[in-house]
């Protein structure tokens, strides 16, 4: 288990995986991903923002702690050469290496279960479930497909479709409902619609008044409708 801490397992290539250490400190500092994927009403993209996770900063605390209480039971000639300040994986490795010596202390059973403990705490919050693509079909039914996969299969109806086809078919359906684009999205909007531009072109419209500002996002992006394209 310490060892586990700094280092994972290795790749093909002999390279090693990150430890679980590294794993919690990206988690305490880590981005989340704010709206659904896919389009919403604006088809406005989803924003990502850095989330402090209090949890695993204080599990990172935690885990220095113990490791520090680890390495004091050592002996003297076992700690001399530990820097002051040494970071967990430091200490942690030092411990590793002194496992026999550290199976002898009084306390070792308690520091035992103690660690184990810690590690099923960090694996519960650094062990989430691989992203998924999540769209719903045409009939209604919200169908969900790992993360690299290109079609998807609708257990209701029984269609066979891929991942684009499926979302064209949904942005097809948002242009017959007059629902709103972003700049970054109205392309393939126009695309669907047959009316094909370029950004460049789509700014040019634009700026002569020829596609209409219809409202703002809540960050205050400009949308647009493509059925308001109005073309000399």
């Amino acid at each position: 288990m310490l060892i586990d801490l700094v280092t994972g397992p290795q790749t093909t290539n002999g390279h090693s995986h990150p430890g679980l250490l590294e794993h919690l400190r990206a988690t305490a500092a880590g981005q989340t991903t704010y709206g659904e994927p896919g389009h919403t009403s604006t088809h406005h993209r989803a924003n990502t923002t850095p989330r402090y996770n209090p949890k695993a900063s204080q599990l990172l605390h935690d885990t220095h702690t113990l490791m520090a209480r680890i390495t004091s039971y050592l002996p003297f000639c076992a700690t001399s050469t530990t820097p002051l300040g040494a970071s967990t994986e430091v200490l942690a490795l030092r411990a590793a290496a002194h496992t026999r010596t550290l199976s002898r202390h009084p306390d070792a059973g308690h520091t035992y279960r103690e660690l184990a403990g810690l590690t099923r705490r960090i694996l519960s919050i650094i062990d989430r479930p691989a992203p998924r693509h999540r769209i719903p079909c045409l009939c209604g039914n919200q169908l969900s497909a790992p993360i690299d996969a290109t079609t998807v299969i609708c257990e209701r109806c029984g269609i066979v479709a891929t991942l684009e086809d499926l979302e064209r078919d949904h942005m097809r359906a948002a242009i017959r409902a007059g629902e709103t684009f972003t700049l970054a999205d109205l392309p393939v909007a126009l695309a669907i619609a047959q009316t094909p531009a370029s950004p460049r072109t789509i700014r040019h419209w634009r700026h002569t008044g020829q596609l209409p500002v219809v409202d703002y996002t809540e960050a205050g992006e400009p949308v647009y409708r493509p059925a308001d394209l109005h073309r000399p």
